[in-house]
Order: structure tokens, then C-alpha cells, then sequence
């Protein structure tokens, strides 16, 4: 399966330009529940791969093969997979839903050429779907909608046609219209035919018969008469709407006495495809997967409308520079080259999920955008470092910019073996070429957006190149403090906790510098408790002990305070400087975003007076910058990492015998003063400290006589500013008072604990909700100081 069992032997460019024409990298992304797992596991059916459908209900499917996705039945990782179908080699990754593992969604959009977008035919366009369509569009990923849940009661592609240009500002193309079952059928699962817009056939299921939409005669019933009438009116829309978007039809269009009838399937098809690749519009399908209605249409559309690798534009690489900037910071961004995938230039692969075997060790999932990488083939491995959303800044005054970015780090490694991805198992193959997605074996160092790269002969010569890293990776709102009943188990812990992080980024392992313990910080409850039920099953970690689950808070300061520091004498080494502490956000405001919440350093060696020689400058600025990123990491109330402070170096002065000093030298001088200083500063009750609380966005789904309780109890004891009430689906034109009442709250974190239970109580489990961080903001006085007895141990 897959593009890289096509051929053993060597391919000439125009073979191997047709294989990559037929390939299709896919995804699903959705809101969890709306059937992703569901549409995978039929799409593999109807592709031959498996005999039998597995259920989520029954932990049996293929994709869900994890034991704690079985148990849950959730998707929790993303899998992937390759088949056919009808001439396209088609590799698809099935992604979770749920808001705690949207890392999966990210990192594996990065590499994807298109998606398939899975709404619940009821509920429309749900906080999830919004979140997703926005990664989607952020990486420039071609996108086509599939309304599954079509079978339900409530069900409609009009409401959610409605939703989707209201809440995402698509409107797309309707390529189907579902009509009920004619009089006679034999079919006792399917609730309703598809009408194929574009060929004007009639798609009937289960069988899957597709027969031709054609004129009724006189004596055809008048409910055929009226069907055909809608199916034309349809498609003269979708021509008009695709004409508008692509010059091509349009003038097929303007030229058709009649364009029901003139404008071919072909020409209709083309005209769609080009208008899905270019991102100016959208396909929209239908169906109900648990019925087996609408795969195979979806398995056509994405063959005819989503971009195979050469349709999509060449990526972006960068050289990597050499000597000095590679340690220290970036390449020039005249220094970007497109490389066009093809198998003849350079080994270009992105390294977009790590995952931990037991036998394997270590196994980097890769997509290859260039070249081809063999087993036993070295390469280089290109880690570009990042910084969290709220991470410390640096503006360097020697030049009134900011500072480069964090440096380019190569290690040198070997790819033991390459291997297809099928699922849970991985299958041994001679290379992963250009277009594929692969999985190799052997890289110790490689981290989720590292770049595997090899050189060939060609026009950049020995030049290294690497692909910037854009992987989003959201807050931690949630830690829990990590051990071991004896100290000989601590290092099969601690190389536990380190797979596991470089497994999934939004996992982040902190030391607490005054207890010693091993903080791990996650998404939530449930992904902190996925990570502890791994450690235990995977990792094998003798006598693991899980603390309690915390919510991660933040500090920061709401007043100005500045010191000038001067050590008389430290090892008979002065060092001098003067130091200002601002807050971002003065006191009393409400930032509208986490903005605030990016801390900055200034440097100033060259307008304030100092005596540093220009060949110090910039490991002195340095070595300030990195000393400041320490002193903030812990807060002068409960030691939460201090964030939307600005911190500003001037007076740099050393003492005359340190003018010639190594960085060596310099280093603990002005790391020691810096920490003394810094401490005093935070610890002064003349910058205010203030405590910073995660915020969630919480939607509530509930039926209309429990909607009272709801945003009663959200707006008492909860501290909840609702923003929204409405019906479900109100967006999509709905007002039916028996409908679903959807309620939209910002809620601190610290009142959501156990509301689960408490909503199910509420509402006798007739009403669920979902939660997704929205920024950090300063708690109430009155919170706060709950906040600080509980965490002190007084409550």
C-alpha cells in the first residue's frame, strides 16, 4: 500500500511524477464524537484493507488501537495509514477530537496536503471544529466537509451549510443533495439516497448503485418530478458559485446555452478541483457513516478534489548557516529555497510525531518532502528550538531589534531502518520517498519538528538546508508532581518522562528547584491521566507514584521597580549594573488576550554608559538574558513562573580588571548578581505581585428546562461571565424552543474542578460541555488569597 511499494526498481521522472499524482496525504479533523474513527474505519473497508468493520463502542477498530482509546472510546494519538482507491494511493492520519490532545491536530496538519473536515449534522459547527478549520487555514491545508450524522433526527445540510458560514466564514460548494428512499426499495439500513450533483446520477445504498438522474416522464410520481427539479436548480447554483470562483468555467459558463445540460462532469470536476487547491472555496458532502451511506463519494472526492504532493506549492527551506551562527542564532531569510518535491534533490523529510516502542525504542513518523532516505542511509538531524507562547523575549540593544532566534543544533545519525506506516504496525520497506510518510528507525535525537535532511550532487552542492519548525504548542493548564517509591527506579522514571515528552510537546517536565520534585504539566486532567496510565503500561516504571492534579497558575507584577546594584568586591571582580522592573499591564487593567503575558528583556550596551569592550558585548548580553529567563521562573508567592514583566539592563560597568575576562569569568559574576537582585525586586511588596489564573471558554449543551440550573450554577460559585445563549444550531437558522440550549461561558479553571459530576447531577445526564484554554487573567483578591492558604497547605 502506499506509494513506496509501487516500484523496487529505479523510476524514471515521468513515472515518477504520474505515482506522485496519484497521491493523496489526508487527515480527519473534527470536534470529538463527530465520527472521525467512524468515516476512517469505513473508508478502509470500502478500500479492501479490512473485511470487517470495527465499532468505537466495541474497541475494535483499526485506527483506535491504543488500550486507552479502546477503554474510552476516544482518539487520543494520531494514526496513520495507507490504501488504494480507484487509482489514488491514498495516506491518510486519523486525529483526535478531544480539546486535551489538539497537539495531535497540529503537528500532523504540518505535514498533511489535505483534510477532510467531519461535522455532526445536528449540532454544526462545534468549538473544536472551529479550532481545527483554524490550524487547517494557518497552514494553508485544502480542505473538503463531510456532514456526517446525516440519519439522525434534527439532521440538516441547509443548517449546516449556515453554520459554516457564520462561525468560519465558508461558504461552501454543495455537491449533493440527499433525497428520501424511493417507493419499493429494498434497503432496510439506509434512510435516504444521494443525489451526485455533479454527474446527476443517483447513489443508493447499501449496494452503493449509482444510476443516472434522469427527466421523469408524465407518469413519473410527483415526488420524482420534484427531486429532479431540486437536483437542477442545485446544480445550476454550484455551477454559478464555481464560475464566479474559477475564470475557466466561467467561461464554459457564459458560452452554455443551457448549463445544466452544457457544462460537463468533467469540466465541473476540473473547476472544483482547481478551486479546492487554491483554498477559494470549499466542497461540501453528506452522509451518516454508521449506516454506510456517503464513503465512497467522500473517497472519490478526496481523489478528485484534494491536491496530490505536486500540486501543492514547493516548501520553504533554509540554509543552515555554519560557524559562528549556528551555535548562535539564525540564517539569513534571503537564504529560503523552494525545493519541489521530487526524488532526485536532496533527503528533505519533516519529522512530525515521535513515538516510543518497546523493542524499537524510539520511531520518528517523517514526511518527505524531497529526495528519498534508505535504510542505513546517515543523515543529518536539524533541531530548530522554541519557546512557549508566554516565553521571555530578548531586544538587543547593541543593534534596536530583537535578538535572533534560538539556534539550528545538527547531530548526526543513522537510519537504521525505514518502514511503512499501517496503524499500530509498522512494515519494512526499502526507502520513503518524496510524497510519503514513513517512520525510521535509529534517530536518538530527533524531537517533533526536527528536520531530516541528506545531501545528493546537484546545485546546492554541500549546502545544509532545514525546514522551519511552525508547531503551535499550547499552554499546560494542569500539572502533577511525579516519583518513585525507591531512588533505584528514578532513572527508569526519569528516561520515561523524557520519551514521553519528546513523544507529545504539549507535555512539559519541570524541576522544582526547592523540593526536588518532577513536575509534569499537561493540557488536563485527562491528558495528564493518559500520561500516567503510559508510564505505568509502556514505560514500565517500578512504584509509580502520581500526585494530585494542580492547576497551573502564573504571577506577574502590577507596579514599576528599579535598583542599582553594585557588588564592592566578589572574588576581587566587581560587576555594576542598574536594573528596572515594568509590568506590562498596569494595575487595575484587564488584558483582552495573553499578549501581557510575553515577558522582555532590553539590554542597553551602547546609548547608557559602560565600559564593556565591543568584543564583550554580546556574550554579556548573553549571559544577562539567560540569567533574567532563571529569576523568573519562580514567583515570589507560590514560585509559578513570573510572566508579563519587562526587565531592562542599563549601567553595565565592570571593574577594570575584568575588562579582558574570558565569558568564563563573567558568567557567575553576573549570574549571581542578577539572581540576588531579581529576588529582591519580586519579593518587594512595591511591585504588587498579583496571581494569574487560567481561564476556559466552556460551552454548555443542555435541553431548555435545565437551562436555569445551568447558568445558575455557572454564574454563582463559578465566577462565570456568559457571553452567549442561544439554541443549538441558532446560527444555522434554527429557533425551535425544543431544541438543545447552547450556553458560551468564561470560567476560571479553579471552578471547573468536578463539574462533570456536578452537570450530570444538574441535568440528570442529559447535558455535556467542552472546555479549551483561553488566556490567563489576574484573579480577584478574594480568590487569590483561597488560592494562596490552599497551595501553602493552610486549607
Amino acid at each position: 500500500m502506499g506509494l513506496w511499494t509501487r516500484s523496487k526498481g529505479l523510476l524514471s521522472s515521468a513515472s515518477a511524477a504520474k505515482l506522485l499524482a496519484s497521491v493523496r496525504n489526508v487527515g480527519i479533523i473534527a470536534h470529538v464524537d463527530s465520527g472521525k474513527t467512524t468515516v476512517t474505519e469505513r473508508m478502509l473497508f470500502y478500500a479492501g484493507l479490512i473485511r470487517s468493520c470495527g465499532e468505537v463502542h466495541d474497541g475494535d477498530t483499526v485506527m483506535d488501537f491504543l488500550p486507552d482509546e479502546q477503554a474510552r472510546g476516544i482518539t487520543i494519538s494520531s494514526a496513520a495509514i495507507s490504501f488504494d482507491w480507484s487509482g489514488a494511493s491514498v495516506n491518510l492520519i486519523d486525529t483526535p477530537g478531544h480539546v486535551d490532545f489538539g497537539i495531535e491536530v497540529e503537528r500532523s496538519l504540518r505535514v498533511l496536503d489535505g483534510a477532510v473536515v467531519i461535522l455532526d449534522g445536528v449540532a454544526g459547527v462545534q468549538p473544536q471544529s472551529l479550532s481545527v478549520w483554524q490550524q487547517a487555514v494557518r497552514h494553508g491545508v485544502p480542505r473538503i466537509v463531510f456532514v456526517n450524522k446525516m440519519d439522525r433526527e434534527g439532521a440538516s445540510i441547509e443548517r449546516s451549510v449556515q453554520s459554516l458560514r457564520d462561525r468560519l466564514g465558508c461558504d461552501p460548494l454543495v455537491m449533493q443533495l440527499l433525497s428520501p428512499l424511493q417507493e419499493g426499495s429494498s434497503s432496510a439500513d439506509a434512510s435516504f439516497d444521494i443525489i451526485d450533483l455533479v454527474r446527476m446520477e443517483r447513489v443508493q445504498y447499501p449496494q452503493y448503485l449509482r444510476t443516472p438522474l434522469s427527466v421523469p416522464s408524465n407518469a413519473s410520481p410527483a415526488k420524482e418530478k420534484d427531486i429532479w427539479d431540486n437536483a437542477v436548480h442545485l446544480r445550476t447554483q454550484l455551477i454559478e458559485r464555481a464560475a464566479n470562483l474559477d475564470s475557466v468555467l466561467a467561461d464554459v459558463y457564459l458560452s452554455a446555452e443551457d448549463p445544466v445540460t452544457s457544462v460537463s462532469p468533467e469540466s465541473l470536476r476540473s473547476a472544483v478541483r482547481r478551486i479546492t487547491i487554491s483554498g477559494s472555496g470549499v466542497p461540501l458532502f453528506a452522509g451518516a457513516a454508521y449506516r454506510n451511506i456517503g464513503v465512497q463519494p467522500l473517497l472519490d472526492a478526496v481523489k478528485d478534489y484534494l491536491p496530490s504532493p505536486l500540486d501543492r506549492p514547493p516548501v520553504s527551506a533554509r540554509l543552515v548557516p555554519s560557524g559562528k551562527l549556528m551555535k548562535k542564532g539564525s540564517p539569513d531569510p534571503q537564504t529560503n529555497i523552494g525545493m519541489p518535491c521530487s526524488k532526485d534533490g536532496p533527503a528533505l523529510g519533516l519529522v512530525f510525531k515521535i513515538v516510543y516502542h518497546e523493542q524499537r525504542g524510539s520511531v520518528a513518523f517523517v514526511r518527505m518532502y524531497s529526495g528519498q532516505i534508505a535504510a542505513g542511509q546517515q543523515v543529518a538531524v536539524f533541531s530548530q528550538q522554541f519557546l512557549p507562547s508566554n516565553a521571555l523575549k530578548r531586544t538587543d540593544e547593541t543593534s534596536g531589534t530583537s535578538a535572533p532566534p534560538l539556534p539550528v543544533v545538527e547531530h548526526k545519525e543513522r537510519a537504521h531502518k525505514v518502514m511503512k506506516i499501517a496503524a499500530q504496525d509498522l512494515l519494512p520497506c526499502e526507502s520513503i520517498q518524496a510524497g510519503e510518510f514513513g517512520a525510521i528507525i535509529g534517530l536518538k535525537h530527533a524531537r517533533t519538528g526536527d528536520t531530516v535532511y541528506a545531501a545528493v550532487p546537484g546545485p546546492t552542492g554541500n549546502s545544509k538546508m532545514y525546514l522551519p519548525s511552525l508547531l503551535r504548542v499550547p499552554q499546560p493548564v494542569f500539572w502533577a508532581a511525579v516519583e518513585c517509591e525507591s531512588s533505584a527506579a528514578e532513572s527508569v522514571l526519569d528516561s520515561a518522562l523524557e520519551a514521553l515528552c519528546r513523544e507529545d510537546p504539549s507535555l512539559l517536565l519541570q524541576n522544582d528547584a526547592e523540593t526536588g520534585q518532577r513536575l509534569l504539566c499537561g493540557m488536563g486532567e485527562l491528558h495528564l491521566d493518559i500520561a500516567r496510565s503510559r508510564l505505568e503500561r509502556d514505560f514500565h516504571v517500578p512504584g509509580l507514584r502520581f500526585g494530585k492534579v494542580h492547576i497551573s497558575y502564573r504571577e506577574t507584577i502590577s507596579a514599576s521597580r528599579s535598583l542599582e546594584h553594585s557588588v564592592a568586591e566578589l572574588m576581587s571582580r566587581p560587576v555594576r549594573f542598574f536594573i528596572a522592573l515594568h509590568p506590562k499591564v498596569a494595575e487595575g487593567a484587564e488584558p483582552a488576550d495573553n499578549g501581557h503575558l510575553i515577558s522582555k528583556v532590553s539590554v542597553d550596551l551602547i546609548s547608557a554608559p559602560t565600559n564593556l569592550p565591543e568584543k564583550l558585548r554580546e556574550d554579556v548580553g548573553d549571559i544577562f538574558e539567560s540569567a533574567i529567563a532563571s529569576s523568573l521562573l519562580r514567583g515570589p508567592l507560590l514560585g509559578y513562573p513570573v510572566v508579563g514583566a519587562d526587565v531592562a539592563i542599563s549601567n553595565v560597568m565592570l571593574d577594570d580588571n575584568l575588562t579582558n575576562a574570558s565569558r568564563d569569568t563573567l558568567e557567575p559574576l553576573i549570574r549571581t548578581a542578577v539572581a540576588e537582585r531579581m529576588m529582591k525586586l519580586l519579593r518587594s511588596k512595591d511591585v504588587h505581585p498579583r496571581l494569574l489564573e487560567p481561564v476556559m471558554e466552556v460551552v454548555v449543551v443542555t435541553d431548555n428546562q435545565n437551562l436555569g440550573a445551568v447558568v445558575s450554577d455557572l454564574t454563582g460559585s463559578r465566577r462565570a461571565c456568559i457571553k452567549d445563549i442561544g439554541f443549538e444550531g441558532a446560527e444555522c437558522g434554527g429557533n425551535d424552543n425544543s431544541q438543545n440550549r447552547v450556553v458560551v461561558a468564561d470560567v476560571p479553571l479553579q471552578c471547573l474542578v468536578g463539574y462533570t459530576t456536578t452537570l450530570r447531577s444538574l441535568t440528570s445526564g442529559r447535558a455535556s460541555f467542552t472546555m479549551e484554554f483561553s488566556r490567563y487573567a489576574i484573579c480577584d483578591r478574594n480568590s487569590e488569597q483561597k488560592v494562596l492558604l490552599a497551595e501553602r497547605g493552610f486549607v
